[in-house]
């Protein structure tokens, strides 16, 4: 390459290096710890995250920062709490599901939480669920794992929200004060309730939700 070509292509490559994507943001650990707790008049919570994809449609869910699964696992340990002296409560992860379709992400997230006595009557059971859809920027990575990001995070303050709201409407009577005077709360438990592994290693963190209101009955 002669001294006159490299001298018309230093200007195309200086121009190229400045248009290098800048760097991705840092992804915040999931923790909804800053909303009110929810205390439940049981004596324990498990809970049961042994979800996974299924189905013919193209998950993507290994693609985001913060797996669904791992964000409703840390709402549950973060909001649900112990404050009855017998009967049990499991919340159960039912869809965490993210899905690419026609250039879109689609966040479909459900739980149910199920009432037992102590000797294991199912009681009642209590579903939440929520959708939400972002376009997808490109086949980039960088771009696709913001993107997912903000949806799981989105898609969590949705979730957050609805949850309470559906407890507080269907399971009234079983809802405790979560004022000083309250007994403390026992802690809540992940059980692998159908076999499947839990506590695999996912990438963490997930964009805060800011508090919302949540509707009264």
């Amino acid at each position: 390459m002669t001294l006159r070509a490299l001298l018309f292509l230093l200007p195309l490559l200086t121009l190229a290096a400045c248009e290098t994507a800048p760097p991705e943001p840092a992804y915040e650990a999931p923790s909804y710890d800053y909303l009110p707790k929810i205390k439940l008049d049981v004596r324990t919570i498990d809970i049961d995250d042994s979800w996974a994809p299924r189905g013919n449609q193209r998950h993507i869910e290994a693609q985001s920062p913060v797996q669904p699964r791992d964000a409703l696992r840390t709402m549950a340990t973060d909001r649900l709490i112990t404050g009855g002296t017998k009967g049990r409560a499991v919340f159960a992860i039912t869809d965490a599901a993210l899905v690419e379709a026609s250039g879109k992400a689609s966040a479909h997230f459900a739980v149910r939480v199920d009432l037992f006595d102590d000797a294991g009557k199912k009681l009642g059971e209590v579903p939440a669920e929520i959708s939400r859809v972002a376009p997808l920027p490109d086949d980039s990575p960088a771009p696709t794992r913001i993107t997912l990001y903000r949806l799981v995070g989105e898609a969590m303050a949705d979730m957050n929200v609805e949850l309470e709201y559906q407890l507080r409407k269907k399971m009234k009577s079983l809802l405790q004060t979560t004022s000083a005077s309250a007994p403390e709360a026992g802690p809540v438990q992940v059980e692998d309730l159908n076999g499947a592994k839990s506590g695999d290693p996912n990438p963490s963190g997930v964009l805060k939700a800011p508090a919302g209101a949540v509707p009264s009955d």
